[in-house]
């Protein structure tokens, strides 16, 4: 029987051996490590991408323990490592992170059925996870005042499972698109650029992890990177200085960048009225 996970888990294998979009020069016209500019970006942005997990919901702690219910019973240097490189690897595929575990550490050479059986386990403990969390204000605030139609959600959480917890919490109509995988994050976000004409050095990403920032270098649209929720260690060594990308600590700020309230301001605003 085909599973939906097996499906999956090729389609895993045909995007690590097709061809990725072809990556534009990194550096838009909008000198975003310019905090002035950041507004004026953000308010004519044709595309405003937005990853889930340390973004919209502080989910990538249980993310890691869904890893640990995962991997339970494999050895445990094994696990370690996984660890390691799931916490250096922020925003990419589920489905191209746990090849990595079983093609890379344990060195299975057939991964396919290894990798659809660990998504299996994988999504069963995350849907029960996001039911008990809800999404980050600051962050629906945000996307509230951007508007669906230029609002994207593009995330290395399985689509299927993405979709259903985004209709669970009532949140599909604040975006134009919920975008997950096991299709990689650079060919929705580019995807979308094409299908918007939008260039993207004027779209604005917002992410948390390294696989965000990789999307955004390779396709050559500013990067926010919200440091709040990340479990990226390296990620202000790596980032602070390079252009076209801004390091912000928490929602807060990037809210005030973009010159918008923040939650608790909102609210007084609207308790005072």
């Amino acid at each position: 029987m085909v599973t939906k996970q097996s499906r999956d888990a090729a389609a895993f294998s045909d995007n690590r051996a097709g061809a990725s979009p072809t990556a534009l020069q990194y550096g838009g016209a909008v000198p975003i490590s310019d905090s002035r500019a950041v507004e004026r970006l953000y308010r004519g942005a044709p595309c405003v991408f937005l990853d889930c997990d340390g973004v919209i919901f502080d989910s990538n702690g249980f993310k890691l323990d869904a890893l640990r219910h995962t991997l339970a019973g494999y050895p445990a240097h094994a696990v370690r490592e996984m660890e390691a490189y799931w916490c250096t690897h922020g925003g990419v595929s589920r489905y191209e992170k746990l090849g990595h575990f079983f093609s890379q550490i344990l060195r299975i050479g057939e991964v396919s059925a290894e990798v659809a059986a660990a998504a299996l386990r994988f999504s069963e403990f995350s849907r029960r996870a996001y039911g008990e969390r809800s999404p980050v204000p600051e962050a629906l605030l945000f996307a509230r005042a951007t508007g669906a139609g230029r609002c994207f959600v593009v995330s290395g959480t399985d689509q299927e499972e993405l979709r259903d917890v985004f209709v669970d919490k009532q949140l599909s109509a604040l975006f134009a698109q919920v975008c997950g995988s096991p299709t990689s994050k650079l060919d929705h976000v580019h995807r979308i650029l094409q299908e918007h004409d939008c260039p993207s050095e004027r779209a604005l990403f917002i992410g948390d992890g390294g696989g965000d920032f990789d999307v955004a270098r390779k396709l050559g649209v500013p990067f926010i990177y919200l440091d709040e929720y990340s479990e990226w260690r390296a990620a202000k060594a790596t980032l602070t200085g390079v252009k076209d990308v801004l390091v912000c600590d928490t929602w807060r700020e990037i809210l005030a960048l973009v010159g918008l309230p923040s939650a608790d301001d909102a609210h007084g605003r609207s308790g005072a009225s």
